[in-house]
Protein backbone atom coordinates (compact mmCIF):
# COMPACT_ATOMS: atom_id res chain seq x y z
CA UNK A 1 0.00 0.00 0.00
CA UNK A 2 0.88 3.54 -0.82
CA UNK A 3 1.85 6.49 2.10
CA UNK A 4 -1.29 7.75 0.69
CA UNK A 5 -3.54 5.05 1.39
CA UNK A 6 -1.64 4.36 4.97
CA UNK A 7 -2.64 8.12 6.23
CA UNK A 8 -5.98 7.45 5.13
CA UNK A 9 -6.45 4.43 7.06
CA UNK A 10 -4.84 6.03 10.43
CA UNK A 11 -6.96 8.97 9.96
CA UNK A 12 -9.69 7.29 9.69
CA UNK A 13 -9.54 5.19 12.73
CA UNK A 14 -7.53 7.14 15.12
CA UNK A 15 -11.16 8.05 16.71
CA UNK A 16 -11.74 4.56 17.48
CA UNK A 17 -8.40 4.21 19.95
CA UNK A 18 -7.97 5.22 23.85
CA UNK A 19 -6.35 8.83 23.83
CA UNK A 20 -5.21 9.12 27.30
CA UNK A 21 -2.47 11.53 28.31
CA UNK A 22 0.04 11.20 31.18
CA UNK A 23 -1.62 13.16 33.66
CA UNK A 24 -2.82 11.82 37.46
CA UNK A 25 -6.49 10.73 35.94
CA UNK A 26 -5.40 6.95 37.39
CA UNK A 27 -6.63 6.52 40.79
CA UNK A 28 -4.46 5.42 43.61
CA UNK A 29 -5.69 1.65 44.97
CA UNK A 30 -3.40 0.92 48.09
CA UNK A 31 -5.23 -2.49 48.68
CA UNK A 32 -5.20 -4.28 45.33
CA UNK A 33 -5.73 -8.32 45.30
CA UNK A 34 -2.43 -9.89 43.83
CA UNK A 35 -1.81 -13.25 43.40
CA UNK A 36 -0.55 -15.37 45.83
CA UNK A 37 3.05 -14.80 46.14
CA UNK A 38 5.28 -17.80 45.35
CA UNK A 39 8.94 -18.72 46.42
CA UNK A 40 11.33 -18.77 44.15
CA UNK A 41 12.01 -22.63 42.21
CA UNK A 42 13.66 -24.56 39.54
CA UNK A 43 11.74 -23.60 37.32
CA UNK A 44 12.26 -19.94 37.76
CA UNK A 45 15.96 -19.59 38.25
CA UNK A 46 18.93 -20.18 36.22
CA UNK A 47 21.52 -22.09 37.17
CA UNK A 48 25.37 -20.13 36.85
CA UNK A 49 24.10 -16.77 36.69
CA UNK A 50 26.68 -13.97 37.31
CA UNK A 51 25.94 -12.05 41.03
CA UNK A 52 25.31 -9.15 41.10
CA UNK A 53 28.73 -7.36 42.54
CA UNK A 54 28.52 -4.43 45.24
CA UNK A 55 29.80 -1.31 43.12
CA UNK A 56 29.02 1.85 45.21
CA UNK A 57 26.76 4.12 43.38
CA UNK A 58 28.17 7.97 42.76
CA UNK A 59 26.36 11.27 43.10
CA UNK A 60 23.61 10.00 45.43
CA UNK A 61 21.71 12.22 47.72
CA UNK A 62 20.99 12.01 51.05
CA UNK A 63 17.58 9.99 51.86
CA UNK A 64 14.75 12.03 53.34
CA UNK A 65 15.38 14.39 50.85
CA UNK A 66 13.05 15.92 47.56
CA UNK A 67 15.09 15.68 44.69
CA UNK A 68 14.30 17.26 41.79
CA UNK A 69 17.09 15.73 39.02
CA UNK A 70 17.45 17.43 36.17
CA UNK A 71 16.38 16.00 32.55
CA UNK A 72 17.56 19.24 30.74
CA UNK A 73 13.60 19.37 29.17
CA UNK A 74 11.11 21.41 31.36
CA UNK A 75 8.89 18.58 32.31
CA UNK A 76 5.08 19.25 33.95
CA UNK A 77 5.05 18.06 37.71
CA UNK A 78 2.46 15.31 38.30
CA UNK A 79 1.00 15.15 41.63
CA UNK A 80 -0.15 12.01 42.87
CA UNK A 81 -3.24 13.12 44.99
CA UNK A 82 -3.25 11.53 48.44
CA UNK A 83 -5.57 9.01 49.31
CA UNK A 84 -7.41 10.88 52.30
CA UNK A 85 -10.43 7.69 52.27
CA UNK A 86 -10.44 4.41 53.39
CA UNK A 87 -8.87 2.64 50.56
CA UNK A 88 -11.17 0.26 47.61
CA UNK A 89 -10.56 -2.81 46.98
CA UNK A 90 -12.93 -2.42 43.87
CA UNK A 91 -10.84 -1.97 40.42
CA UNK A 92 -11.76 2.00 39.07
CA UNK A 93 -13.98 2.74 36.62
CA UNK A 94 -12.74 4.91 34.14
CA UNK A 95 -14.41 7.21 31.64
CA UNK A 96 -13.14 6.61 27.91
CA UNK A 97 -12.10 10.44 27.52
CA UNK A 98 -12.98 12.47 24.12
CA UNK A 99 -11.06 11.95 21.45
CA UNK A 100 -9.40 15.31 20.37
CA UNK A 101 -10.12 16.87 16.73
CA UNK A 102 -7.13 18.19 16.63
CA UNK A 103 -3.40 18.21 18.07
CA UNK A 104 -3.96 21.86 19.16
CA UNK A 105 -3.87 22.78 22.75
CA UNK A 106 -3.31 19.06 24.28
CA UNK A 107 -1.85 18.57 27.50
CA UNK A 108 1.35 17.70 27.97
CA UNK A 109 2.54 16.29 30.90
CA UNK A 110 5.35 13.79 31.69
CA UNK A 111 5.57 12.29 35.21
CA UNK A 112 7.43 14.18 38.06
CA UNK A 113 10.79 13.81 38.47
CA UNK A 114 10.41 14.85 41.74
CA UNK A 115 11.44 12.20 44.52
CA UNK A 116 10.46 11.91 47.80
CA UNK A 117 11.80 9.72 50.04
CA UNK A 118 9.99 7.72 52.59
CA UNK A 119 10.71 8.50 55.99
CA UNK A 120 10.85 5.29 57.27
CA UNK A 121 11.35 1.92 55.48
CA UNK A 122 8.95 -0.86 56.72
CA UNK A 123 9.76 -4.62 56.11
CA UNK A 124 12.67 -6.69 56.28
CA UNK A 125 15.82 -6.01 53.98
CA UNK A 126 16.04 -1.97 55.15
CA UNK A 127 19.40 -1.63 54.23
CA UNK A 128 19.01 -3.33 50.46
CA UNK A 129 16.22 -0.49 50.24
CA UNK A 130 18.03 1.97 51.88
CA UNK A 131 21.73 2.17 50.54
CA UNK A 132 21.02 0.84 46.91
CA UNK A 133 17.14 1.24 45.75
CA UNK A 134 16.32 4.33 46.96
CA UNK A 135 19.69 5.85 46.92
CA UNK A 136 19.56 4.72 43.46
CA UNK A 137 15.90 6.40 43.35
CA UNK A 138 17.11 9.37 44.39
CA UNK A 139 20.32 9.87 42.10
CA UNK A 140 20.41 12.71 39.88
CA UNK A 141 22.02 10.41 37.00
CA UNK A 142 20.22 10.46 33.74
CA UNK A 143 20.49 9.11 30.52
CA UNK A 144 20.58 11.81 27.47
CA UNK A 145 19.23 10.90 24.25
CA UNK A 146 19.52 13.21 20.70
CA UNK A 147 16.28 13.22 18.70
CA UNK A 148 16.88 10.34 16.60
CA UNK A 149 15.80 7.94 19.56
CA UNK A 150 12.28 7.47 20.47
CA UNK A 151 11.73 4.89 23.79
CA UNK A 152 8.21 3.92 23.91
CA UNK A 153 6.57 1.83 26.69
CA UNK A 154 4.42 -1.33 25.59
CA UNK A 155 2.24 -2.25 28.37
CA UNK A 156 0.46 -5.88 28.39
CA UNK A 157 -2.12 -5.87 30.60
CA UNK A 158 -4.52 -8.50 32.28
CA UNK A 159 -7.63 -6.43 32.30
CA UNK A 160 -10.73 -7.68 30.56
CA UNK A 161 -11.31 -4.64 28.82
CA UNK A 162 -9.66 -0.93 27.95
CA UNK A 163 -11.10 0.16 31.11
CA UNK A 164 -10.21 -2.75 33.51
CA UNK A 165 -6.70 -1.69 34.98
CA UNK A 166 -5.67 -5.86 35.90
CA UNK A 167 -1.49 -6.17 36.50
CA UNK A 168 0.75 -5.05 34.26
CA UNK A 169 2.02 -8.62 33.12
CA UNK A 170 4.31 -7.48 30.14
CA UNK A 171 6.45 -4.46 29.99
CA UNK A 172 8.73 -3.93 26.78
CA UNK A 173 10.75 -0.62 26.24
CA UNK A 174 10.48 -0.11 22.29
CA UNK A 175 13.28 2.17 21.34
CA UNK A 176 13.42 3.55 17.33
CA UNK A 177 16.85 4.55 16.47
CA UNK A 178 16.88 6.43 13.47
CA UNK A 179 20.55 7.00 13.26
CA UNK A 180 21.25 3.02 13.91
CA UNK A 181 18.20 1.70 11.61
CA UNK A 182 17.44 -0.34 14.80
CA UNK A 183 14.28 -1.17 16.92
CA UNK A 184 15.39 -2.08 20.36
CA UNK A 185 12.99 -4.48 22.40
CA UNK A 186 14.28 -4.46 25.90
CA UNK A 187 11.98 -6.81 28.52
CA UNK A 188 11.62 -5.12 31.99
CA UNK A 189 10.88 -7.86 34.52
CA UNK A 190 7.67 -7.67 36.18
CA UNK A 191 9.67 -8.91 39.37
CA UNK A 192 12.11 -5.95 39.69
CA UNK A 193 12.28 -4.57 43.09
CA UNK A 194 12.21 -0.95 42.70
CA UNK A 195 10.97 2.15 45.41
CA UNK A 196 7.27 3.59 43.93
CA UNK A 197 6.94 7.05 44.27
CA UNK A 198 3.35 8.48 45.22
CA UNK A 199 2.61 5.83 47.48
CA UNK A 200 2.66 5.53 51.29
CA UNK A 201 5.53 4.30 52.65
CA UNK A 202 4.91 0.83 53.62
CA UNK A 203 4.08 0.18 50.16
CA UNK A 204 6.76 2.51 48.11
CA UNK A 205 9.07 -0.99 47.71
CA UNK A 206 7.70 -3.97 45.34
CA UNK A 207 7.86 -5.29 42.63
CA UNK A 208 8.18 -3.56 39.48
CA UNK A 209 4.51 -4.49 38.22
CA UNK A 210 3.13 -3.21 41.37
CA UNK A 211 3.66 0.57 40.33
CA UNK A 212 0.72 -0.38 37.41
CA UNK A 213 -1.47 -2.32 39.85
CA UNK A 214 -1.69 0.35 42.48
CA UNK A 215 -1.51 3.74 40.20
CA UNK A 216 -2.17 2.89 36.79
CA UNK A 217 -0.05 4.12 33.51
CA UNK A 218 1.13 7.23 35.21
CA UNK A 219 2.49 5.19 38.26
CA UNK A 220 4.29 2.59 36.29
CA UNK A 221 6.08 5.16 33.94
CA UNK A 222 7.48 7.51 36.75
CA UNK A 223 9.10 4.49 38.96
CA UNK A 224 10.43 3.32 35.66
CA UNK A 225 11.96 6.87 35.27
CA UNK A 226 12.56 7.42 38.53
CA UNK A 227 14.01 3.55 38.81
CA UNK A 228 15.89 3.17 35.88
CA UNK A 229 16.97 7.04 34.84
CA UNK A 230 15.49 6.70 31.12
CA UNK A 231 12.49 9.24 30.07
CA UNK A 232 9.58 7.33 28.28
CA UNK A 233 8.51 9.49 24.97
CA UNK A 234 5.06 7.62 24.78
CA UNK A 235 3.43 4.60 25.55
CA UNK A 236 0.94 2.30 24.71
CA UNK A 237 -1.49 -0.28 26.30
CA UNK A 238 -3.35 -3.29 24.92
CA UNK A 239 -4.83 -5.94 27.40
CA UNK A 240 -4.99 -10.43 26.61
CA UNK A 241 -8.53 -10.07 25.04
CA UNK A 242 -7.04 -7.90 22.48
CA UNK A 243 -3.90 -10.13 21.86
CA UNK A 244 -6.00 -13.08 21.08
CA UNK A 245 -7.58 -11.22 18.72
CA UNK A 246 -5.07 -9.61 16.81
CA UNK A 247 -3.48 -12.55 16.54
CA UNK A 248 -6.15 -14.53 14.92
CA UNK A 249 -7.00 -11.68 12.64
CA UNK A 250 -3.34 -11.57 11.69
CA UNK A 251 -4.14 -15.59 10.47
CA UNK A 252 -1.93 -16.58 12.74
CA UNK A 253 1.60 -15.94 13.72
CA UNK A 254 4.68 -18.38 12.84
CA UNK A 255 7.13 -19.51 15.72
CA UNK A 256 9.66 -22.04 16.12
CA UNK A 257 8.70 -24.42 18.83
CA UNK A 258 10.60 -27.36 20.17
CA UNK A 259 8.70 -30.48 21.52
CA UNK A 260 8.63 -29.41 25.04
CA UNK A 261 6.78 -26.21 24.53
CA UNK A 262 3.97 -28.23 22.41
CA UNK A 263 3.60 -30.39 25.29
CA UNK A 264 3.50 -27.03 27.72
CA UNK A 265 0.75 -25.83 25.21
CA UNK A 266 -1.15 -29.49 25.29
CA UNK A 267 -0.52 -29.22 29.48
CA UNK A 268 -2.41 -25.91 29.17
CA UNK A 269 -5.60 -25.64 27.03
CA UNK A 270 -4.14 -24.91 23.87
CA UNK A 271 -3.06 -27.90 22.68
CA UNK A 272 -2.13 -29.03 18.73
CA UNK A 273 -3.56 -31.81 16.38
CA UNK A 274 -2.34 -35.02 17.82
CA UNK A 275 0.94 -35.98 16.16
CA UNK A 276 2.75 -32.26 15.83
CA UNK A 277 5.87 -32.65 15.17
CA UNK A 278 8.37 -29.49 16.57
CA UNK A 279 9.38 -26.80 14.01
CA UNK A 280 7.51 -24.48 12.58
CA UNK A 281 3.79 -23.63 13.50
CA UNK A 282 1.06 -21.55 12.72
CA UNK A 283 -0.21 -20.08 15.94
CA UNK A 284 -3.69 -19.47 16.94
CA UNK A 285 -4.66 -16.14 19.30
CA UNK A 286 -5.00 -18.59 22.06
CA UNK A 287 -2.01 -20.16 21.37
CA UNK A 288 0.37 -17.73 21.12
CA UNK A 289 -1.01 -15.89 24.45
CA UNK A 290 -0.23 -18.99 26.13
CA UNK A 291 3.32 -19.30 24.40
CA UNK A 292 4.07 -15.74 25.60
CA UNK A 293 3.10 -16.51 29.50
CA UNK A 294 4.89 -19.78 29.30
CA UNK A 295 7.95 -19.62 31.91
CA UNK A 296 8.08 -23.32 33.04
CA UNK A 297 9.87 -24.54 29.71
CA UNK A 298 13.49 -23.51 29.14
CA UNK A 299 14.49 -21.22 26.00
CA UNK A 300 17.81 -21.26 24.32
CA UNK A 301 18.69 -17.76 24.60
CA UNK A 302 21.75 -17.29 21.98
CA UNK A 303 22.58 -13.65 23.22
CA UNK A 304 23.61 -15.83 26.27
CA UNK A 305 24.29 -18.88 24.67
CA UNK A 306 22.14 -20.67 26.64
CA UNK A 307 18.71 -22.42 27.75
CA UNK A 308 17.14 -19.89 30.54
CA UNK A 309 14.14 -20.15 32.36
CA UNK A 310 11.68 -18.58 34.48
CA UNK A 311 10.99 -14.62 33.54
CA UNK A 312 13.66 -14.78 31.04
CA UNK A 313 12.61 -17.47 29.08
CA UNK A 314 9.09 -15.90 29.29
CA UNK A 315 10.03 -12.19 27.80
CA UNK A 316 12.68 -14.03 25.15
CA UNK A 317 9.59 -15.43 24.04
CA UNK A 318 7.50 -12.53 24.16
CA UNK A 319 10.25 -11.10 22.20
CA UNK A 320 10.18 -13.92 19.60
CA UNK A 321 6.32 -12.88 19.45
CA UNK A 322 7.23 -9.44 18.52
CA UNK A 323 9.41 -9.99 16.31
CA UNK A 324 7.27 -12.70 13.95
CA UNK A 325 4.23 -10.33 14.26
CA UNK A 326 6.41 -7.31 12.94
CA UNK A 327 7.78 -9.83 9.91
CA UNK A 328 3.78 -11.08 9.35
CA UNK A 329 2.80 -7.17 9.36
CA UNK A 330 5.27 -7.14 6.02
CA UNK A 331 3.40 -9.38 4.31
CA UNK A 332 -0.44 -7.46 5.15
CA UNK A 333 -2.22 -5.93 1.93
CA UNK A 334 -4.32 -2.83 2.36
CA UNK A 335 -7.29 -5.00 3.06
CA UNK A 336 -5.77 -7.06 5.77
CA UNK A 337 -4.36 -4.14 7.31
CA UNK A 338 -7.61 -2.26 7.30
CA UNK A 339 -9.34 -5.70 9.18
CA UNK A 340 -6.61 -5.56 11.23
CA UNK A 341 -6.71 -1.79 12.79
CA UNK A 342 -10.71 -2.30 13.07
CA UNK A 343 -9.77 -5.31 15.65
CA UNK A 344 -6.75 -3.61 16.85
CA UNK A 345 -7.29 -0.23 17.47
CA UNK A 346 -10.50 -0.17 20.06
CA UNK A 347 -8.17 -1.94 22.07
CA UNK A 348 -5.58 0.26 22.61
CA UNK A 349 -5.03 3.29 25.19
CA UNK A 350 -2.56 5.38 24.32
CA UNK A 351 -0.55 8.94 24.05
CA UNK A 352 0.30 9.27 21.02
CA UNK A 353 -1.61 12.53 19.14
CA UNK A 354 -2.97 11.73 15.38
CA UNK A 355 -0.09 14.07 14.19
CA UNK A 356 2.68 11.92 15.91
CA UNK A 357 0.56 8.54 14.88
CA UNK A 358 0.90 10.25 11.31
CA UNK A 359 4.00 10.45 11.37
CA UNK A 360 4.89 7.54 12.17
CA UNK A 361 2.40 5.73 9.30
CA UNK A 362 4.56 8.46 7.17
CA UNK A 363 7.76 6.85 7.80
CA UNK A 364 6.38 3.27 7.38
CA UNK A 365 8.86 2.15 4.64
CA UNK A 366 11.50 3.14 6.64
CA UNK A 367 10.56 1.62 9.91
CA UNK A 368 9.66 -2.20 7.96
CA UNK A 369 13.43 -2.08 7.15
CA UNK A 370 15.33 -1.58 10.32
CA UNK A 371 17.06 -4.36 12.31
CA UNK A 372 15.30 -5.51 15.44
CA UNK A 373 17.54 -6.20 18.34
CA UNK A 374 16.27 -7.68 21.54
CA UNK A 375 17.25 -7.94 25.13
CA UNK A 376 15.91 -8.48 28.91
CA UNK A 377 16.91 -5.53 31.24
CA UNK A 378 19.44 -7.72 33.09
CA UNK A 379 20.76 -10.00 30.65
CA UNK A 380 24.53 -7.94 31.04
CA UNK A 381 24.06 -5.80 34.20
CA UNK A 382 23.68 -8.84 36.61
CA UNK A 383 21.11 -9.64 39.52
CA UNK A 384 20.36 -12.24 41.89
CA UNK A 385 16.81 -13.72 42.97
CA UNK A 386 15.33 -13.25 46.25
CA UNK A 387 12.84 -12.87 48.67
CA UNK A 388 11.82 -9.34 50.41
CA UNK A 389 8.85 -9.51 52.89
CA UNK A 390 7.63 -12.39 51.20
CA UNK A 391 7.71 -11.61 47.76
CA UNK A 392 10.02 -13.18 45.10
CA UNK A 393 12.24 -10.69 43.01
CA UNK A 394 15.08 -9.48 41.57
CA UNK A 395 17.91 -7.85 42.93
CA UNK A 396 20.12 -5.84 40.53
CA UNK A 397 22.78 -3.07 40.34
CA UNK A 398 21.22 -0.02 39.39
CA UNK A 399 24.10 1.64 38.14
CA UNK A 400 25.49 -1.65 35.66
CA UNK A 401 21.36 -1.72 35.10
CA UNK A 402 21.42 1.92 33.64
CA UNK A 403 24.78 2.03 31.79
CA UNK A 404 24.25 -1.37 30.31
CA UNK A 405 20.77 -0.56 28.70
CA UNK A 406 21.79 3.32 27.65
CA UNK A 407 24.99 1.48 25.58
CA UNK A 408 22.15 -0.91 23.90
CA UNK A 409 19.82 2.10 22.89
CA UNK A 410 22.85 3.96 21.74
CA UNK A 411 23.63 1.43 19.37
CA UNK A 412 27.51 0.98 20.91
Amino acid sequence: YTKKQAIDIVSRYYGMTNYVPLDSTDEIIINIETEPEEPWDDEDTDEGDDPITDEPITGTTAPNTDVTPSTGTTNTPVTNPPVTNPPSTTPPVTTKPTTPETDENLPVVKPSFTVKAPTTIAGDNKEYKETEILASALNNYRMSFGKHIKNILLIGSDGATPEERGRSDSMILVTVNEKTGQIILTSLPRDLYVFIPGLPDEYSFNRLNAAYAHGGVSMLINTIEVNLKIQIDKYARVNFTAFTDIVDTMGGIEIELKQSEIDYMADYGTPFPEGTKPGVLRLSGAQALNYCRCRKVQKYDPAKGKNVSGDFARTLRQRTFMTAVFERAKQLNVSELNELLETFLPYITHNFTKAEILDYVANFTKYIKYDFVTRHLLATSGYEYATIDGRSVYKTNFKKTWESLEKTINGK
